[in-house]
């Protein structure tokens, strides 16, 4: 009857933390985790951030590397030491669309907006500096809605992003609209490495807190050709425990980021 009554409060977006946690242990149990629920009301809950993992091409070595930079960096600078930036920057990320090892790769280009949303503009800023997004899939892909990615690709590198929660930004009046760059949430103040770009204008969004961080302005069309066949059925706690030894493996033809693209902020021509 409990875990009835906090499943409900999940699908409403109203479980606390507590309740995400008691579900998404359940769930890695069942292997099918709670908030693979689709359509109207509970479309929000395609968005939770839950637990992500990812094992492939990081070494343990290199995961330690990441994750230490990030511990150790400046409370206001990202994990190269950059400053944060405080004026409008631009990500390029490089995709395989293909999903296939050393396949062909293209390219999209996000705006980031300091200015629409401070808090997650330097969660961006840590998350490319620290390479994190390297080799990591597009794990979640509803046409007409979002693509969803963010979970890194070695499972240590995940589990320290995972406890790094950044607070919510206040809305800033930028809508979710299609291009519009948003991290997933699993709830006030839970948002971690995982983002998703709209499909198309998704404003009922806007008031459970998903405010967007920056805005798709080249390569659109890359976006939408992310690969949506799997649509929802990668599961989140498979992705926890095995990483993308699990995701190859099932799942082997997900478009995913190879490599650190281009990273251009206003204080520095780019980092290298």
């Amino acid at each position: 009857m409990l875990a009835r009554a906090a499943q409900e409060r999940a699908e409403l977006g109203e479980a606390s933390e507590q309740e995400q946690t008691l579900l998404q242990d359940a769930a890695r149990a069942r292997r099918s985790p709670p908030w693979l629920a689709a359509g109207g009301a509970a479309a929000a809950v395609l968005l939770l951030a839950g637990a992500g993992a990812g094992a492939l091409r990081l070494s343990r070595r290199g995961a330690a590397s990441s994750a230490d930079r990030f511990l150790s960096k400046e409370a206001d600078a990202d994990a190269e030491g950059n400053p944060y930036a405080t004026e409008p920057w631009n990500a390029t990320f490089s995709v395989v669309l293909s999903g296939k090892e050393g396949g062909a790769k293209s390219n999209f280009t996000v705006t980031v907006h300091p200015d629409w949303a401070p808090e997650a503009a330097k969660r961006l800023q840590d998350l490319v500096a620290s390479d994190v997004f390297d080799d990591a899939r597009f794990f979640r892909v509803v046409p007409d809605f979002m693509v969803q990615w963010g979970i890194p690709a070695d499972p240590a590198v995940a589990k320290t992003w995972r406890e790094k929660k950044i607070p919510d930004d206040p809305d800033a009046g930028h809508s979710n609209e299609k291009g519009m760059l948003t991290f997933a949430t699993a709830g006030p103040d839970t948002r971690t490495s995982q983002l998703f770009i709209n499909y198309k204008d998704n404003a009922f969004l806007d008031s459970q807190g998903f405010t967007p961080v920056g805005k798709v302005v080249e390569g659109m069309d890359v976006v939408e050709g992310i690969q949506s066949k799997y649509g929802e059925e990668p599961d989140q706690g498979e992705i926890q425990e095995e990483g993308n030894a699990y995701l190859t493996k099932e799942f082997p033809d997900l478009s995913y980021i190879p490599e650190r693209g281009d990273w251009q902020f206003p204080c520095r021509e780019q980092v290298a």
